[in-house]
């Protein structure tokens, strides 16, 4: 596996180094980012599908002095979270399915999703090894697991309690995520 000096690539380079066990081979290596253009397109693909209108909402927000990366984040979080990772569900189901033209005779094409379930049909090398369980146990435990509620539990109720006597429905996009997240940030100041 190959990446960059970005922080999210230190914890993967350790989990594949423990998962490689005593093998040979290296694992992970370090390289530039310009020589991960696969990865690097696929983060242009996600940001310009998907992200960057949350991104431009974001730093509307906090340009106008409407949030900090403080207390209201968790307001942010009930208003947002849910519908960004629909949206970033929706964006994987879709890469995950499209369909990769043959263009080279050296790279497989066909749906992404079934060259990683079926790599035997597309003459690919199959990877999986086996793990010590008390590695996949440390290496899961590591891991963001996902939560029953998009923010602390007491946050979220108040912000339903909040929804519920303001005959609010759960937002639908952005803009009436960031029109939500305005309004409970409002009451909320109110409420200290």
């Amino acid at each position: 596996m190959r990446g960059d000096m970005g922080t999210e690539n230190g914890l993967v380079a350790v989990m594949q180094t423990l998962f490689a066990g005593d093998e040979v081979t290296i694992p992970f290596i370090y390289g530039k980012s310009t020589m991960n253009t696969r990865i690097e397109s696929w983060w242009g693909i996600l940001r310009k599908k998907c992200c960057q209108v949350w991104i431009s909402a974001m730093k509307g927000l906090q340009e106008r002095g409407q949030f900090q990366e403080t207390s209201p984040t968790l307001t942010i979080h009930l208003c947002c979270m849910q519908l960004l990772q629909n949206e970033l569900d929706d964006t994987a189901q879709v890469w995950n399915t499209h369909y990769i033209r043959r263009s080279r005779e050296y790279v497989f094409h066909g749906r992404p999703v079934n060259m990683y379930l079926y790599p035997d049909l597309f003459n690919a090398e199959e990877h999986i090894r086996q793990v010590d369980d008390d590695v996949l146990h440390f290496c899961r435990s590591e891991c963001a697991e996902e939560d029953e509620y998009p923010c602390e539990e007491e946050i979220f109720e108040l912000g339903c309690i909040y929804m519920e006597e303001n005959l609010l429905k759960p937002p639908e996009n952005v803009d009436e995520s960031v029109a939500l997240y305005l309004s409970l940030r409002r009451w909320f100041i109110q409420q200290l």
